[in-house]
């Protein structure tokens, strides 16, 4: 696990349900981002994405930006 993915965790175990991501008139909670988070991971593997590999993403100011 990289040492994003750990202080994710750590993050999570701490704050729980409160705010971590604010968009608009949205919020994700700390266990709702991580949540995304390992889902993006997931999506990615599917796709024979894995550790070494590089990836280009084109994001607007959005919370996909975060999460990815």
């Amino acid at each position: 696990m990289t040492i994003l993915g750990k202080w994710l965790m750590e993050a999570t175990r701490a704050r729980g349900s409160a705010k971590a991501l604010v968009y608009r008139d949205t919020y994700l909670s700390w266990r709702g981002l991580e949540h995304r988070v390992e889902r993006r991971a997931q999506e990615f593997t599917t796709m024979g994405v894995g550790k070494g590999h590089w990836v280009g993403l084109m994001l607007g100011n959005v919370p996909d930006f975060a999460i990815l």
